[in-house]
């Protein structure tokens, strides 16, 4: 959160004030997710540098397997980390055991399947980032319930501590590149969530699980707290699990790899955007609750500018910038920059409708989201199908005017949804004026 003006200036003047400010754990923690998205820039860089594009293909191949197992938690991570933060340390202790039992099942469960797909493989390669994925994915799916244990409790020095060191031993991994490129850079991704974990529960003993547990009482209670969030989240990664399998069977293996850029822009590009989420939705669920509700107007309004801003300085890098650069430090991909200028104007605008979508977030009322993000699926999956039965099949630019398509008309649905709300809900309205004083 931007600090106000005589803060700054105590922090200019008084250097104790600034070692106080950064000792700050939640401060930390916004400078070790940065410095953290940087080393990993770094490894995405030198695995471009260092692999053709047939293996960058399989590194994101093996990504997809991870992200789709990630996105088969069917809402325990969600759910049980709501119930952790109102619960005493033995409802947490049974919360601990019941997610810890479902994450195990569907480990089995992927590493089973990815077993059995084996056989059907295209070559060793493939097969292998299978196996690796679908156990990457596991212990990243364990990884993200430990780390949301850690915010819980409010444990954030120990988060941090344990991210840095995530990342730091997963680059280390990198040394092995010049004798195995392919295996390297694979053994990076899937390296940081062990690390992560393994660090974490040698020094937590009271994060570990204590039995198998199927209490289905608590099971029912953790699903109702989190599957609608997580069934919001799962019509979005359909969307990327749609197309990278599309052009793995249609295209091949190699022109996955030349998505790998655009994959990594729009990584990059929404590291501020879920920030700058982060930062507004605390304020706005204050300033209603407190019944002050031209700072919610308020709030919206500026969360809306600053989106904006933030869209625009990209889209003017983008413009100015992107092509100049890749040109200087990789230039073997300079072509590849086409699918980037294709999606941006969706990401954009998606993007732009955040600012308004937050009041569904404030309001605990996912409706919209549901329909704005099942509805991006639904375009995703009916465009590709088509495009499977006829001759010829899209292309990369046509899958990402697919993906630019979706983004749209989710960010159309999102805003149709605030407009509808504000009719129910006038605080929200951006420039309606309010008395300030308690209202339900």
């Amino acid at each position: 959160m931007p600090l106000p003006a005589p803060q700054v200036h105590e922090l200019i003047s008084s250097p104790s004030a600034l070692r106080s400010r950064l000792s700050d754990p939640r401060v930390a923690f916004v400078i070790v997710n940065v410095a953290t998205n940087l080393l990993f820039l770094g490894r995405s860089y030198l695995t471009m540098l260092v692999l053709d594009y047939d293996k960058l293909g399989l590194v994101t191949l093996l990504q997809s397997v991870i992200l789709l197992v990630g996105a088969l938690q069917f809402g325990f991570l969600n759910g049980g980390y709501r119930l952790l933060c109102d619960g005493a340390s033995e409802a947490s202790t049974r919360i601990n055991d019941v997610v810890y039992t479902a994450l195990c099942v569907i480990g089995i469960i992927s590493i089973a399947a990815a077993l059995l797909a084996m056989p059907f493989s295209q070559n060793l390669s493939f097969a292998l980032v299978l196996l690796v994925g679908a156990a990457a994915g596991g212990w990243t799916l364990v990884r993200t319930w430990v780390a949301n244990q850690l915010i819980a409790f409010a444990e954030l020095r120990m988060l941090n501590r344990a991210t840095l060191l995530a990342a730091i031993a997963s680059l280390a991994l990198l040394v092995l590149v010049p004798a195995w490129p392919l295996l390297a850079c694979m053994a990076s991704v899937a390296a940081q969530p062990v690390v992560f974990v393994a660090y974490v529960l040698a020094r937590r003993a009271d994060l570990r699980p204590r039995a198998i547990s199927f209490d289905m009482i608590l099971v029912r209670r953790i699903m109702a707290s989190g599957f609608i969030v997580f069934l919001t989240g799962i019509f979005l990664q359909a969307n990327t699990q749609f197309e990278r399998w599309y052009v793995v069977g249609t295209l091949g293996i190699d022109s996955l790899g030349h998505l790998y850029l655009v994959f990594l822009f729009i990584t990059l590009f929404n590291l501020m955007p879920t920030t700058f989420d982060a930062i507004f939705l605390p304020r706005l669920v204050r300033s209603r609750r407190d019944g002050d509700m031209p700072a919610v107007a308020q709030g919206i309004r500026s969360f809306l500018v600053v989106q904006l801003s933030y869209c625009l300085a990209a889209a003017l890098a983008l413009a100015v910038l992107a092509a100049p650069v890749l040109k200087l430090i990789l230039p073997r991909y300079l072509p590849d920059l086409r699918y980037v200028y294709v999606v941006a104007p969706g990401l954009i605008l998606f993007t732009l409708a955040t600012p308004f979508a937050i009041v569904f977030n404030v309001l605990i009322r996912y409706r919209t989201y549901l329909l704005a993000y099942g509805a991006g699926t639904v375009i995703t999956a009916a465009l590709l199908g088509a495009s499977l039965v006829t001759r010829p099949h899209l292309g990369l630019d046509g899958v990402m005017m697919v993906r630019a398509g979706a983004y749209a008309v989710m960010a159309v649905i999102l805003i149709a949804g605030y407009v509808a709300a504000c009719a129910r809900y006038p605080e929200f309205q951006l420039f309606q004026r309010h008395r300030k004083g308690r209202q339900r």
